[in-house]
């Protein structure tokens, strides 16, 4: 494969490579979410283990009502606040913005790119990190296996240099300067007290 492989969609927004669910009025919008204090967000890298965590945080959120969990998608209970789903013709932030609280909301965004009121209220925000390499091979085959990201036709060597690279749909690379590189980012006053949140309200 002689050139990077190109997602459906895909734009660049300040810096951050974003596929075609996630488009720029919607960022834009994002920033101007009103967040509340009993939220919950689970903000992480794609592949990272996001869904499981949502099902958990939810279900802890709501008694444990299995029942209920089984009979609606977690994208209803949890919205997946920058993606805009075609096929069921929903916004993640149309469906928060109405939900009664406590709310659980996903999001893969770096905190620049984040709602404003996110490190002003006392909402909780659940970071979750996963194993760069278990990472790189889960996002692989959902690179490979996914239409809406262009059925990836190239090799594994391929992928993991645009992993690295910053090239893949992930958002948070560009925070560490398009290396997978977590704990590397820029620390300015909203991420240093975003962090301190995440230290104190879930060690």
């Amino acid at each position: 494969m002689t050139d990077r492989h190109v997602l459906p969609g895909q734009h660049w927004y300040e810096g951050v490579l974003f596929f075609g669910y996630s488009p720029p009025d919607i960022l834009d919008a994002v920033k101007h979410f009103e967040v509340r204090d009993d939220d919950v967000f689970i903000v992480t890298y794609p592949k990272a283990g996001t869904t499981w965590m949502q099902e958990i945080v939810w279900l802890i959120l709501s008694d444990g009502d299995f029942e209920r969990a089984s009979k609606q998608q977690v994208y209803f209970r949890s919205p997946f606040l920058e993606f805009k789903d075609d096929i069921l013709n929903e916004v993640g932030l149309d469906l928060a913005n109405p939900m009664p609280s406590p709310r659980v909301i996903k999001t893969h965004l770096p905190v620049k790119l984040a709602p404003t009121q996110l490190c002003q209220k006392e909402c909780k925000v659940v970071v979750m990190f996963r194993n760069p390499k278990d990472l790189c091979v889960s996002y692989y085959h959902f690179y490979r296996s996914s239409s809406s990201f262009g059925n990836f036709k190239g090799t594994w060597t391929e992928f993991v240099d645009m992993f690295k690279d910053g090239h893949a749909e992930s958002p948070v690379t560009e925070e560490t300067g398009g290396k997978f590189n977590l704990c590397a980012e820029t620390i300015g006053p909203r991420e240093y007290k975003l962090s301190a949140k995440v230290a104190i309200d879930w060690r």
